[in-house]
């Protein structure tokens, strides 16, 4: 059996999400937040250099291992997947409605890669959608997906 690491795991997961060809608008790829400060507040000043900017986060919400011996144990947690998009006219001449269609499209296509339809992705991990949010923030919005991660720790 094999073991990794939350940091590992998350590492695949930007590499996942950065090699998706959007099904809208794919010439605009997704990148990845740098984390130099938090997502939401940079996202919210820069909106213009934001779309499709996304952020990985642990939310350190772990259950109490119920798998565990002197080597390795059973850990399971939940990360939030953040992805941004300024309220512009890039969309369509629908504006917010085809800003809303492209966010699901993405949103399938993320959980695509990162949840149960892509579990042949990772070899020591496995990660399920277990909610997604949409919020407006003043000329932005995010879409927000939080999965449900589980892999095997060595202790």
């Amino acid at each position: 059996m094999g073991t990794t690491t939350f940091e590992s795991v998350r590492d695949t997961q930007i590499n996942l999400v950065e090699a998706i060809t959007p099904s809208l608008l794919p010439t605009a790829l997704f990148e990845q937040h740098r984390s130099e400060q938090d997502f939401r507040t940079w996202a919210t000043e820069n909106t213009q250099a934001c779309f499709r900017r996304f952020s990985i986060v642990d939310l350190f919400d772990y259950e109490p291992s119920l798998v565990s011996n002197t080597d390795v144990e059973f850990v399971v947690g939940a990360q939030e997947v953040v992805v941004s998009y300024p309220e512009d006219f890039r969309y369509g001449l629908n504006s917010l409605k085809d800003m809303r269609d492209l966010m699901r499209s993405d949103m399938y296509l993320i959980d695509t890669e990162l949840g149960q339809r892509g579990t042949a992705n990772y070899t020591d991990s496995h990660a399920v959608l277990t909610s997604y949010t949409h919020e407006d923030d003043e000329g932005i919005s995010f879409l927000t997906l939080t999965f449900t991660f589980r892999f095997y720790r060595s202790v």
